[in-house]
Formats: C-alpha cells, structure tokens, sequence
C-alpha cells in the first residue's frame, strides 16, 4: 500500500493554522471527522473514542483491521497498547502500597533478593515509577545515580516492578491483571499470555519508501514485554480504565495522588518539558491539566489523554507503525484531536 504524501508540508501546516483560527465554534464531531478526511500528512488508520464522565460523546473507526481481507474495525478490535500499559503494572504495585506490603523508598533488593547486580541496593520502587533508576540492562552498570536525572526505561524496570506486584501479593501478573480488568468491567482486554479471542487486528510498519510492511506479531512472545508494553485492549475499555482510575475505585486517594503528581521530568519529543509521576505524563500547557501516555510497540501506536478537571477522556488506537524518522508526523493526528479537544474544553 502506497500513502499519500503532501507536496508541501508547510503549506498543509500553514492552512491548518488559519483553519484554526476560526474552528473553535464549530462541533468537536465535525473538526474530528474533518482533521481525519484530510489524509496529510498521512493517513490515519485506526479508532477513537472520546468520552466525558464515562460517556462516549465520539467514536468513530477509520481504515481496516487487515488491509489484506479488506476488514474494518469493529467495537471489539484489540491493540497491543505499547507504554500505555505502564499505569496498569504502576497501579498494581500501588495497590499494594496501599495494602501496607511496601515502601517506595525501600531498595528493590527488599523485595528482589535474588537480583544479582549491587544497584538492586541503591534503586528504590520510587525510581523505578518515574524512570529516575539509571538501570540500563540486568548486566550493566547505572547510567547515572538514581533520583539524580529522567531516563525513559522502555520495559526493563516496569518488568521490576511486576516481578514486585507477583512478589508481593503472592500471585502471577497473569492474575493480577485479570482481576484488575474484572474490577473496570475490561471484558475486552488481556495480556498476551492470556490472549484467546483473535480479534487481535493485523498490524503493520511503514516501510522508508512509504509501504506498509505486515508484522507477524505472535502474542505469545511478548511476555517480557507486557508490564511494560504488552497489554492487549479496545477504545472502549481504555475509556472504563481511565474511569476507574481517576475515579477512586482502584487506589485509595493519597496514593492515586502520588500517581498522579510530578515526581520527575522529560524533554518530551513533540511536547517539549513535562513532568511525569507514577506511569503517567502530567502535563498544564494551556492551563489545562493532563495525565496521559503514548505507546508504540511493533507495528502499533496509541494515545490515552484525561484532562480531570472536565472529566474527558480521548483514547486513539492505530494499527501502523508509522516511520519514526518524523514522530511529529507518526503522531500526527494524536496530537491535533489532543488540540481540537482542549479547544472545546476552553470554550
């Protein structure tokens, strides 16, 4: 499949601008549906949902499950969340700080006796959170003393933590997750040992040249990769999950709030500096709080956004791997629904 590419970008970017200017007034729906029939600078290929209190007030699909068969998306399509699935293993270690198992100034050697390497002393449960630990790999040395700087950990340190949560609790992450899901009403989420349905959609990457490359991803094979990236859900359950959440109904409120609360901070690559606390951005440009995440994980990338003060939740699920020589591009219309969204919430 060959993607369209505009002839100029400034020029698209010039117009979005102006169109910009005069938009606020017109219905979220309509500057949505209009943002995604533009097709520039790419296409989109994937679902949204974007809920207020709970309440869906937009979801629409676009594109297909498999380019292939032809297949559209449905309510039930399941991606893999990428990053996004780090608040989920962050509220199960929160769970049982809530349960008085652990502290998060205690060195994870505490919970992690049989860790070999001597930072397992020095990283506490509160630096592997918000990615201040310095941990490069099992076998190396800290890149940096823990506490000291931001260094974003893919999946090594939120596999740490799950290791902790199944330590701690005396269960697999595997029944963690399935009653963290029971207790949201996720009836379609799960992760890729667990994985069962088959509505898993096909997955692709955007080759150099603009081609879309199928990714024979197996769930099976992204155990290590879960705590931290390998979570499978729909639209519709990341909206249940963000109730949840900020709702009160998993974490008792200090601890939520230390969730939610700057503990350290990122150059962020689209957003420049924001802050980040326990698996979540939190981020007050335009005097607007957020708390969110991106994912990408082999032939996907998504977006989950919560502004609290309004109660609005945006989730955005795409089945390519956009090329990640232009994030700005790969996360394209993530980033303008995110602008369109707070825009209404300011009116």
């Amino acid at each position: 499949m060959n993607l369209i590419r505009p002839a100029s970008l400034f020029t698209f970017f010039c117009f979005l601008s102006i169109f910009s200017a005069f938009a606020q007034s017109i219905p979220l729906k309509t500057r949505v549906d209009s943002l995604i029939k533009l097709n520039v600078p790419r296409k989109f290929n994937g679902v949204i949902a974007i809920a207020q209190s709970g309440k869906i007030i937009y979801s629409q699909n676009y594109g297909y499950s498999d380019f292939a068969q032809k297949t559209s998306f449905t309510e039930e399509s399941q991606f893999i969340l990428g990053s996004l699935s780090k608040q989920f293993t962050a509220v199960l270690v929160l769970q049982e700080l809530d349960k008085g198992h652990l502290s998060l100034k205690d060195p994870i050697r505490k919970y992690l006796p049989d860790l070999k390497e001597s930072w397992a002393d020095s990283v506490t449960v509160h630096h592997l959170l918000n990615h201040t630990s310095g941990i490069v790999a099992l076998d190396k040395p800290l890149s940096f003393k823990p506490g000291t700087k931001f260094s974003y950990s893919p999946l090594l340190c939120y596999q740490l933590l799950a290791q902790i949560a199944e330590k701690l609790s005396g269960k697999t992450y595997q029944e963690l997750m399935k009653t963290l899901f029971e207790k949201c009403d996720m009836t379609n989420s799960t992760i890729p040992v667990a994985y069962k349905s088959g509505k898993l959609v096909s997955c692709y990457s955007e080759e150099n040249d603009g081609t879309l490359a199928l990714e024979k991803v197996k769930p099976e094979e992204l155990g290590f990769a879960t705590p931290g990236g390998g979570i499978i859900s729909t639209k519709n359950d990341l909206i249940k999950w963000n109730e949840a959440l900020h709702h009160g109904k998993l974490l008792k409120t200090n601890t939520y709030k230390l969730m939610a609360t700057a503990s350290s901070s990122r150059e962020h690559a689209r957003w420049g500096n924001i802050d980040y606390g326990y698996g979540l951005q939190i981020d007050k440009q335009d005097d607007i709080l957020e708390l969110s995440h991106s994912g990408a994980l082999i032939g996907f990338i998504s977006s989950n956004l919560y502004f609290p003060e309004t109660e609005t939740s945006i989730v955005i699920l795409e089945n390519i791997a956009w090329n990640f020589d232009n994030v700005i591009r790969t996360f394209f219309f993530h980033d303008q629904i995110r602008k369109i969204v707070k825009e209404n919430l300011k009116r």
